[in-house]
């Protein structure tokens, strides 16, 4: 099976946390447009550095894809074209909310499209447990919110949404 081998550029204590999340996560996830994780470890040969074999997925960046779009064909096709792949990313990413992830590096550069037009999105390096920043879980703090916004999970899943459209919008915009 042919596979990316990503390996740890820095050996810090902060970078090898960060890539092992990202294999714990990438491990734990089962879904068509998430490329499998096959193996981690460290690399005895060379230079012993970490490493992750990721499932290969042929394709090009959704950037590119959608660069190589226009001027190729009407923009109502080109703009149909990108709001499927969009509503695949939508569904990867409900995928991940309900295992209680959030993604957080959705970018045109991290989601392929296949040549059968589908989308795969990669680079799990950000992602984190729903509720949790980069060095905490999230704390609120005010007795006098309205009904609903101490859900951490709803405010969430509802930022997603925002700044997916905003990821679209850049692709389909001439």
């Amino acid at each position: 099976r042919r596979a990316v081998l990503k390996l740890l550029a820095s050996d810090t204590e902060i970078a090898r946390a960060r890539f092992e999340r990202e294999a714990i996560v990438q491990a734990t996830l089962r879904h068509p447009r998430i490329p499998a994780l096959y193996e981690t470890g460290t690399d005895d040969l060379l230079l012993r550095r970490h490493f992750v074999a990721i499932e290969y997925i042929e394709g090009t960046t959704l950037l590119d894809f959608s660069d190589h779009l226009l001027g190729t064909i009407a923009e109502a096709d080109r703009i149909r074209r990108v709001l499927k792949l969009g509503f695949e990313v939508l569904e990867v990413r409900d995928y991940l909310h309900g295992r209680g992830y959030v993604h957080r590096d959705g970018k045109p550069t991290n989601i392929l499209v296949t040549p059968e037009e589908s989308a795969v999105l990669i680079d799990y390096g950000l992602a984190r447990p729903v509720g949790e920043t980069a060095s905490r879980p999230w704390v609120v703090r005010s007795r006098c919110l309205r009904p609903g916004a101490g859900d951490v999970r709803g405010r969430e899943r509802q930022r997603e949404v925002r700044r997916r459209g905003g990821l679209l919008d850049g692709q389909v915009q001439a």
